[in-house]
């Protein structure tokens, strides 16, 4: 059984992505805002995500750790 989260991710929280995931399109400080979440199949959602270099990408939430939540 997954344990929950203490803070559900959801929009205008600043998040960043985990060290163990890689793109070229990430910025060197890892950090966005959450623009959207969209439920999945599994526990987690799809996070729609403006990164501080300006590219939007999306990420499952389990590849996610909440820097400040708003």
């Amino acid at each position: 059984m997954r344990a929950k989260r203490k803070h559900a991710i959801k929009a205008g929280d600043l998040v960043r992505v985990k060290e163990s995931t890689h793109d070229e399109q990430l910025p060197a400080t890892r950090l966005g805002i959450v623009l959207s979440v969209l439920p999945s199949l599994k526990d987690s959602g799809i996070c729609k995500i403006r990164f501080t270099n300006e590219v939007v990408m999306n990420f499952h939430t389990d590849l996610l750790e909440i820097a400040n939540a708003s």
